[in-house]
């Protein structure tokens, strides 16, 4: 199982490189993948380039004492949809299967 996902990972940073190779004109942004804990544990996990500012965002609906973790970062076109890479949803589901009772609605578990 490891091998498989070290496999898909080395073919998605390949994808990557072509990706930006092609499109050199295109804005390069750090992407994270966040998730969000409150007393209760890991509640939400995210998409975002602005950290700061979405935990702001967050914070209006959840509360204040909710804390963002940063679960990965990377470097992703503008338009990242092309290269059809989901990290976000691979958190979710690694973190539903650990046990974590989430929020998130909009992605398949």
């Amino acid at each position: 199982m490891l091998d498989s996902t070290i496999s898909s990972a080395l073919r998605l940073i390949k994808t990557h490189y072509r990706y930006f190779a092609k499109n050199e004109s295109s804005r390069v942004y750090v992407r994270h993948i966040y998730c969000l804990e409150n007393e209760d544990g890991i509640f939400y996990v995210g998409k975002t380039i602005n950290p700061k500012q979405r935990l702001m965002i967050h914070k209006g609906f959840h509360g204040e004492d909710i804390k963002m973790n940063i679960l990965f970062s990377y470097l992703s076109p503008e338009n990242e949809y092309p290269i059809k890479i989901d990290h976000e949803r691979y958190w979710i589901v690694k973190l539903r299967n650990e046990g974590h009772n989430l929020i998130n609605k909009n992605k398949l578990n």
